[in-house]
């Protein structure tokens, strides 16, 4: 006779009880501006914003500019980040980060560089699956102009340049027990050369899709297969 659904769940409720998963906890971000107004080789202006922001908000710089004479330079930058579940077992957050440079050159050599960043902090007690999707939203620029994105995942770092990226670049691996970060930044950056006047804009925007799932430990994953073999034992008498 084969077993009933009733006789199916008291099959595996005992390897199902024992099942343990990764417990993650501490997901927090911090979500940062940075830029720099460079006279080379004369230092003109600096200016840096740093917010650590544990409820995953935004963060967004205000238009920053300089004036040496005629000549303006300019950077603006955000950090866009939106936590969609943040549970003991599964993180997802979304994101996105802007870093605009502008410069306006009568004829002297400048650099300006602007960065949106967002790292976002995770401990988990055991193995944890983590995936990573990383994406150009969009990319410009004019003159001597230049974008990169930066990503990474604990001591692992990646650089691409956004004229070279358009589908999602996807990396999927597993982290053990302990703290881990994962981070985004999207730097523009432009610059004259001496003698050289001129407008020139760089506007760069990168995206991330972060999720960190539970792995099951081996021991629980062995109660389970004999949970289930016994069912299947059962069901051939």
């Amino acid at each position: 006779m084969k077993p009933s659904l009733r006789t199916l769940a008291l099959s595996l409720s005992v390897p199902l009880a024992g099942i343990a998963c990764a417990n993650i906890t501490g997901a927090s971000d911090h979500s940062y501006t940075i830029g720099e107004h460079e006279l080379i080789p004369a230092y003109v202006n600096a200016y840096f914003n740093y917010q650590q922001d544990t409820n995953f908000n935004n963060l967004d710089e205000p238009v920053t500019t300089t004036f040496v004479g005629s000549d303006m330079m300019q950077t603006d930058a955000f950090a866009h980040t939106f936590v969609a579940s943040n549970t003991s077992t599964y993180l997802d957050v979304y994101g996105e980060d802007d870093g605009d440079a502008f410069l306006n050159s009568s004829g002297a050599a400048y650099m300006v560089w602007g960065i949106g960043g967002t790292q976002v902090f995770f401990n988990t007690d055991s193995p944890a699956y983590v995936t990573m999707s990383v994406y150009s939203i969009h990319h410009g620029g004019t003159g001597h102009s230049n974008g990169v994105l930066h990503f990474g995942l604990d001591s692992n770092n990646w650089d691409t340049r956004f004229d070279v990226i358009s589908d999602p670049t996807n990396f999927n691996t597993t982290v053990g027990a302990g703290s881990h970060s994962f981070y985004l930044e999207a730097f523009s950056e432009v610059f004259s050369n001496a003698g050289e006047g001129g407008s020139f804009t760089s506007n760069n925007a990168a995206g991330f899709h972060l999720t960190v799932s539970s792995v099951p430990e081996p021991a629980s994953i062995i109660l389970l297969g004999m949970g289930v073999a016994a069912f299947a034992r059962k069901r051939a008498r």
